[in-house]
């Protein structure tokens, strides 16, 4: 098993984690196509095939999102943004995840927890 990104893993990643930031400042879209960095790749001396691996495999770790089509120029990659998120989204995204639970009515999952909850000391409390 590898301890870490190889080679070509970590010049996607740094191409795509540019191309981003670059694209967050200028507000163009933030997605490469893959005919874009096979071009720049296969002309550094890498197969295309390395290359379809190496951003399947960065897709696994959750780093890289691949939208894929037909051919090559419908298919686009872009990278998750690397700042991690300040408090004041996280809170709206928590109360935005509240108010839906509250307007959802119960949680669907509830339902199938329901013939274990007269066993619990609290199953009144749980029940409301």
């Amino acid at each position: 098993m590898s301890r870490g990104l190889g080679k070509l893993q970590r010049k996607l990643l740094g191409t795509l984690m540019f191309t981003n930031r670059k694209s967050q400042r200028s507000g163009e879209d933030p997605w490469i196509s893959r005919r874009t960095l096979e071009a720049t790749f296969v002309q550094q001396g890498h197969t295309p095939s390395n290359i379809l691996r190496a951003l399947r495999s960065l897709e696994r770790e959750n780093l890289v999102r691949i939208r894929e089509g037909r051919t090559l120029d419908d298919s686009y990659v872009t990278c998750f943004p690397s700042e991690p998120f300040d408090g004041e989204t996280v809170l709206a995204i928590l109360r935005q995840i509240q108010d839906e639970g509250i307007q959802g009515g119960r949680n669907p999952a509830f339902r199938h927890a329901i013939d274990i909850l007269p066993a619990c000391p609290d199953g009144e409390k749980l029940n409301k």
